[in-house]
Formats: structure tokens, C-alpha cells, sequence
């Protein structure tokens, strides 16, 4: 090994290296071509007879090849590159015989499950630690790569910028298991692509498990809480609803036992009125203030808000107690019941009340829960109730 080591063109292997030459490659892969025996007697000392298919240990020497040339370092090695190659060989059959044995996830699949998740290890040690684990967690990491590269298809289909970045993401994650030398990529864009998936995956997350909460799955509440945009902008509200500046200039300040339950409230509310498109935050942050602002009614008022509205009621034309009767109908009701009190004490503050009400959507909060006074529509409407002079949103 060491006489042939020496003949090895080891200047040859550099030279690729640093200039990804197709001539200097052929000359690489003819002296290889060569040593063709003794590659494929490494093949046959560790794969089965099953797997002696000519053309398929081909296409494993080829793979070893790009593998050893992308992977050699003559400064490091003491045997030489011919050496190098055939260990790289040896270690591609192994690779190959517990494959087909255990049916692991691809490199380039882990290589995305890295990106989703911005894991700290390598993708080379997340797929090599695959092979230690047990049944069943290797039955767990499969379904989670399966999941991430579901998410992956969707967002490479989602729009052009996308399918732009999802083509970079996917040479990232073949570049070092044989994609040519030679090609340039502009690393701050490889760089927007990762941060761009991460943050479509984590939204595709936060959709499921609101989707599954919706449908009866309670489990999927944690990770909806722990969710980082939810995480911010419930941190973000919770210190807005603290600050003494915010609360003197509104109303009495809350208690942090009343700020934690409105803060509660508004997520169940968000999350019972959610629709497949909306930002959860957006609707999160419109609940909040909508029922800090009823809270601070009812205070001010000394709790005569039942009358208020019940007299918003009669102003519109309906019974006083209609409002109250819808809320109790669903719990989506019970969620808008909330928005729709603040909007009318709201054009109640102003000088024309049915103008203001037929100009609805300009102080509608934030403008992400017009279904909140089309759902009240709809129930005056369903129970026959006169709806003809109601503003349409």
C-alpha cells in the first residue's frame, strides 16, 4: 500500500481542489480506473451478494471518488490519496449495506431538518448519529424529517422568491455529497434563504398546531404558547399593559394577576377565531387591548357596561339584550363578543352613532377582525332580526 501510495498523484487531487478542473479530474479518475480490483474487492469484503449489482457498485465508485476528492488533505495524510480513496470506499459500502438495513434519512433531507430547526451539529453528525439510535427513536427522527421536507415542498412552491432560495438551500444541502466543483454562491443570499425557511417552517408549526388545537388536540396548546412570535408579542403586550405611563393615560392600572388573565384570555380567543392566512400575533395583540379597554369601561363605570351596550342595542334597532344572547351562542361569539363591545362603546363615544358604526372598519382595531361584526350580522340576520341598515365589512 505505502509503494502505491507513493505513485499516487496526490498534486494532481489539489490541483482540483483549487480549481475544480474536468481535465485534472479525468487524469484523477483514470489512474483510479486502475486500481478497479482492488476497489471493488473493499466493495465485496462488506456488502452482501445482494448488492453486487456491477452498475451499482459504479455508481458507489464514483460517489467515493467525489468523496475523496473533496475530503483529502495531503498535509494531514500519511498513506496518500489512493489510501484515502479506498478507506472512502469502504466507508460508502458500510454506509450503503446499514442503509438498506435500517432505511435511515438521506444527508441532504437531514441537511434541511438542520436549517428548520438552526441545530448547532453538523448534519454530517446528525445523520452519522442516526445509526446509534434505537427503534424507536429512529422511527421519531424519521417522521420529524419527513415532516420538515413536507414543509420544505410547500415553501419551494409558494412563490418565486421561494423557489429562488429553496434552489440554493437544496445545492447547500448537496454540495458536499458530490455537486460539482467550481460553483459560486453568494453566501449572504445562501444566508437569507436559511433565515427565510426557518421562519416559513416555524409559521407552517405554529399553523398546524393551531389547526390540531382547533380540532380537539388540547396537547397542541404548549407549543402554540412556546412559540417564539407568540412568545414576543405576548412579553411585548404584557409590558405595554404594565407600563404606568400607558395605564395612567388610559385607566386605572391591572393587577399582574388581571394582566396574566387577560393575556390568557385573548390567546384562547385568538386562537378559538383563527382562519387559515391570518398573523395569530396580529389577532393575539387586537383581543388584549379590545379587553383591557372593557376592563377599564366596566371600572370607570362602576360595572354598568351590560347597559351600555344594552343601550348600543336599542340605537341600532335590536333587542337590548342581543349582544349578550350572541356571545353565548359559540365560543367564537363568546371570543368576538369582546371586539364587537369595544367598537360600540367606541362609536357610542362619538357624535353621530349610526355614522360612526357605518364607518366601522376606521377604528376597528388593527383591522383584522371584521369577522367579528360579520359573524354578528349573520346572527341577527339567522334570528330574524332587521339587519338592512347594519354596515357591511
Amino acid at each position: 500500500m505505502t509503494k502505491t501510495a507513493v505513485e499516487t498523484p496526490e498534486k494532481l487531487v489539489v490541483e482540483y481542489q483549487q480549481t475544480g478542473s474536468t481535465l485534472t479530474f479525468r487524469a484523477i479518475y483514470d489512474y483510479l480506473q486502475g486500481y478497479n480490483e482492488l476497489t471493488y474487492l473493499t466493495f465485496r469484503q462488506i456488502l452482501p451478494e445482494s448488492m453486487l449489482d456491477r452498475g451499482e457498485l459504479r455508481a458507489f465508485v464514483d460517489d467515493s471518488i467525489i468523496q475523496s476528492l473533496k475530503s483529502y488533505n495531503d498535509t494531514e495524510s500519511q498513506v496518500g490519496f489512493l489510501a484515502h480513496f479506498l478507506l472512502t470506499v469502504s466507508q460508502t459500502a458500510e454506509a450503503a449495506k446499514r442503509c438498506l438495513a435500517m432505511k435511515v434519512c438521506a444527508l441532504s433531507d437531514i441537511h434541511i431538518y438542520k436549517t428548520a430547526n438552526h441545530l448547532k451539529e453538523s448534519a454530517v453528525k446528525l445523520w452519522q448519529k442516526q445509526w446509534r439510535m434505537t427503534a424507536d427513536e429512529l422511527f421519531q427522527f424519521k417522521a420529524e424529517i419527513k415532516s420538515v421536507m413536507a414543509v420544505y415542498d410547500c415553501y419551494s412552491k409558494s412563490s418565486p422568491l421561494h423557489q429562488r432560495l429553496a434552489k440554493l438551500l437544496a445545492w447547500e444541502s448537496t454540495e458536499f455529497l458530490g455537486s460539482p466543483a467550481g460553483i459560486s454562491v453568494d453566501q449572504q443570499e445562501l444566508q437569507e434563504a436559511r433565515e427565510s425557511f426557518r421562519e416559513f417552517y416555524s409559521n407552517k408549526l405554529l399553523e398546524e398546531a393551531i389547526t390540531a388545537f382547533q380540532s380537539g388536540q388540547l396537547s397542541a396548546f404548549s407549543s402554540i404558547l412556546h412559540h417564539r412570535e407568540l412568545a414576543e408579542e405576548r412579553k411585548s403586550m404584557q409590558e405595554h399593559l404594565s407600563d404606568p405611563l400607558f395605564q395612567c393615560y388610559e385607566h386605572e392600572p391591572l393587577a399582574a394577576g388581571e394582566i396574566d388573565a387577560v393575556l390568557d384570555a385573548s390567546l384562547m380567543d385568538a386562537l378559538e377565531t383563527w382562519q387559515n392566512g391570518q398573523r395569530v400575533a396580529d389577532s393575539f395583540s387586537t383581543f388584549v387591548l379590545c379587553k383591557w379597554q372593557v376592563i377599564g369601561y366596566q371600572k370607570e363605570t362602576g360595572g354598568k357596561l351590560k347597559d351600555t351596550l344594552a343601550n348600543c342595542m336599542c340605537r341600532m334597532g335590536l333587542p337590548a339584550d342581543t349582544l349578550e344572547i350572541f356571545s353565548k351562542s359559540s365560543k367564537k361569539a363568546s371570543a368576538y363578543y369582546t371586539v364587537l363591545a369595544i367598537d360600540l362603546l367606541t362609536a357610542l363615544e362619538t357624535a353621530d352613532f349610526m355614522e360612526s358604526l357605518q364607518d366601522y372598519s376606521q377604528y376597528l382595531p388593527n383591522r383584522v377582525e371584521p369577522a367579528a361584526w360579520r359573524a354578528f350580522r349573520s346572527y341577527c340576520k339567522a334570528n330574524a332580526l332587521n339587519v338592512a341598515h347594519f354596515p357591511q365589512v
